[in-house]
């Protein structure tokens, strides 16, 4: 079954206060583990970034990829 609202414009208005209160709470729950627990959250920011250098190597500048890794269920590691 398929509902056709025609009235809607299209635009959402959000009041100011809300992406204020959004941002302050995003920056909380970032800066409080980090002040708490500064240990665990420089090991899980290594792990995150870690990330980025393994893809940098071994999808993008690896050209010679095995044939095997390139036909794995039929998946392509091109970019």
């Amino acid at each position: 079954m398929i509902f056709k609202l025609n009235n809607i414009t299209g635009d959402v208005q959000i009041p100011l206060v809300v992406h204020i209160l959004y941002f302050v709470i995003a920056t909380l729950l970032v800066v409080v583990p980090l002040v708490s627990k500064p240990k665990d959250s420089a090991i899980g920011l290594s792990m995150m970034l870690s990330t980025g250098v393994v893809y940098y190597l071994f999808i993008i500048k690896w050209t010679s990829k095995p044939a095997v890794l390139v036909n794995t269920m039929g998946l392509s590691f091109t970019c």
